[in-house]
């Protein structure tokens, strides 16, 4: 049987994107959260904001939230999702490369329309 959790490990899930977690004790909603002001321990947080690795022990896996009854939409948006994270991924990619300068402004652009438009 398949199973889709993803470890973090491997990959976080979107910034600010509820999913389920797991922890090795608690298993709940959550989301990774942006912010610079924030320390790795603090990403994590749960759905009152507490911060899930501040309480017990770091979230070790996670998975999105199933669809909710009667969502028609929930593949399509979770294949665009995955269109933005793998542009995300590959935009970061870029970015740490040694890129021309001529280049910036269309990496900053692109960050702007994911950032704008992504999930």
């Amino acid at each position: 049987m398949k199973s889709d959790w993803v470890p973090v490990s491997e990959r976080l899930p979107e910034p600010d994107t509820p999913v389920l977690a797991h922890n090795g004790i608690w298993t709940g909603v959550a989301v990774w959260c942006s912010g610079e002001y924030l320390e790795d321990i603090e990403r994590w947080q749960d759905e009152h904001r507490e911060m899930i690795g501040l309480l017990g022990p770091a979230v070790t896996h996670w998975m999105p939230l199933p669809p909710t009854p009667g969502d028609t939409a929930a593949p399509e948006q979770a294949e665009q999702q995955e269109v933005v994270r793998v542009s995300r991924e590959l935009l970061e990619r870029l970015a740490r490369t040694h890129a021309h300068d001529d280049h910036w402004d269309a990496i900053d652009e692109l960050r702007a329309m994911l950032a704008g438009g992504g999930a």
